[in-house]
């Protein structure tokens, strides 16, 4: 039974990385427009339910989570399967980070741009707003 709990955690925390990698990957509709920028990028309604959807999600795990801390606590053999499997989550979590280190560093330097992009374009507003 305590097995069984021990895997359940671990397919929620499968789906739970999959539908946060599906909300990640999903394009957003996004509005450009030059006044405030809350007003500039707008979610759109599957944007939205998707992000209910992983907190829903996220609380799920969170009291699954709970449950398997406690029932382990009071098993040794419990424990040393939890600490397999969180050995395992940790490898394929950082194999993942290998495997998308490159997919990653692209889309940081294109938020970087933007920023910097945005930024610029702020400051040549602010100057221009300031030669009447």
């Amino acid at each position: 039974m305590k097995t069984i709990l021990l895997l359940s955690t671990a397919v929620i925390l499968s789906a739970a990385g999959a539908s946060s990698a599906d909300a990640q990957s999903a394009p957003a509709e996004r509005v450009a427009c030059d006044s405030v920028p809350t007003d500039c990028v707008k979610l759109s309604a599957a944007a939205d339910s998707a992000l209910r959807d992983l907190e829903r999600a996220a609380t799920e795990l969170a009291k699954a989570v709970e449950q398997t801390v406690r029932q382990t606590a009071n098993d040794p053999q419990l424990r040393i399967t939890a600490l397999k499997l969180a050995a395992g989550a940790l490898a394929v979590a950082q194999q993942t980070l290998i495997q998308n280190a490159d997919t990653l560093e692209r889309m940081l330097a294109e938020a970087s741009r933007q920023i910097a992009s945005a930024q610029a374009a702020l400051e040549a507003r602010a100057e221009a707003a300031k030669k009447p």
